[in-house]
């Protein structure tokens, strides 16, 4: 299965209900309705139409039955579920280098239509789309973390942690939201409480900083020559042109000459500040004690260390609005047990909140109060 976008997946969904499960409209009752009472119409969860024994989907319908028995009694709502293997989404490529026989990532999505009345026909029917799923991501960070749009020397992208926005049953709920309007809630259970990231440190970022200048750097030095080498066939070109006068060829060279110096002058520059940059990120660095450089960075905005404008903001001054940064861990998990074995569980609650949605907030509502995260917790399997 190709990897699709976040948005293309669950319009997906909405759209068709395949997959290891689906669902039908038949358990929607079509007797005339009114738009107050179709909130209150009794629904089903859907039932498996694919029975496998295979390790994978037993652990996939475990996971299932402890997401159902949260909403037991689906009500103006009709809820659907979908197993993805491999997980769709992880980020393209960035799990390539990871070892064989590194834990298996899939999932189970359970998703939402509301309930809605024709009240031309009087009619029900249900909506085409859901954007209301919870979802159990097995051994993956999926959608979890936030791109920090810089790279470590290796090539792997750096992550900000998302915040911690409340508890979930004694355990940390984490801000995920990635769509305007519509929360993202992820609870993450794992194997000695370990995640698949690793801490970047202070000096790492640094590190990142000066190979982005020093790359700056490389550019328009590299822009210069190019420049040169343009000025130098125009001016060739020049002597081959026709023009009326001596003058006027002269005039046309000296115009050349000026529109490159021009650049050359501004670019010169800009390489200067740049170094200066790096002289401001060595000085940084040496100030730093090796306890204080090992730390892990915990940032608003990596640029604002050292900035191009404007007044620098230090570690310390950012640790205390910011978020932590990381990479992705490719070595997490144990590799003696069974690539398809629980070692993490992430539970993702993505759900509308606008008025409108009455059966939706109910649903998120009575999910929260009644999932039992420790049966969740559970499922790990710690191994040997």
């Amino acid at each position: 299965m190709k990897t699709m976008t976040r948005k293309y997946r669950v319009l997906l969904l909405g759209m068709i209900g395949v997959g290891i499960y689906t669902s039908s409209l038949a358990q929607v009752p079509q007797a005339p309705c009114t738009k107050e009472d179709v909130v209150n119409i009794s629904t089903n969860w859907t039932t498996p139409l694919v029975k496998s024994s295979t390790a994978q989907s037993q652990r996939q319908q475990k996971i299932l039955q402890i997401l159902k028995a949260a909403y037991p009694k689906p009500t103006g709502l009709v809820p659907n579920v979908h197993g993805f293997l491999p997980v769709d989404g992880d980020p393209g490529n960035e799990y390539i280098d990871q070892p064989k026989g590194s834990p298996l990532r899939y999932s189970v999505t359970t998703y939402f239509h509301t309930l809605l009345c024709d009240a031309k026909k009087g009619t029900t029917y249900r909506d085409g789309e859901t954007h209301t799923w919870i979802i159990a991501y097995i051994n993956s960070l999926t959608t979890f973390l936030v791109p920090a749009h810089f790279k470590l020397p290796n090539g792997q992208p750096l992550y900000f942690m998302p915040r911690v926005v409340g508890q979930l049953k004694g355990y940390p709920v984490y801000d995920t939201q990635k769509w305007k309007d519509i929360p993202d809630e992820s609870v993450v259970l794992a194997v000695g409480d370990k995640l698949p990231v690793r801490p970047v440190s202070r000096d790492e970022v640094l590190s990142v900083l000066t190979a982005e200048v020093n790359m700056q750097m490389a550019e328009l030095e590299a822009a210069q020559i190019k420049l040169a080498e343009a000025l130098k066939e125009s001016l060739a070109e020049a002597d081959k042109m026709s023009f009326k006068t001596p003058e006027e060829r002269e005039k046309y060279k000296q115009g050349n000459i000026r529109e490159v110096e021009n650049g050359k002058s501004k670019s010169t520059q800009m390489i200067a500040s740049f170094r200066q940059r790096l002289q401001a990120i060595e000085q940084l660095r040496a100030s730093m004690s090796p306890a204080d450089r090992a730390k892990q960075a915990v940032l608003n905005d990596i640029r604002d260390l050292v900035p191009i404008k404007g007044k620098a903001i230090s570690f310390e001054e950012q640790e205390k609005t910011g978020r932590a940064l990381v990479v992705r861990d490719l070595t997490w998990g144990n590799k003696k047990q069974a690539p398809h074995s629980i070692q993490l569980i992430q539970l993702l609650m993505h759900h509308q909140t606008d008025a409108r949605h009455v059966a939706k907030k109910e649903m998120i509502r009575q999910f929260k109060e009644n999932i039992d995260v420790e049966a969740l917790r559970k499922l790990l399997e710690v191994g040997s």
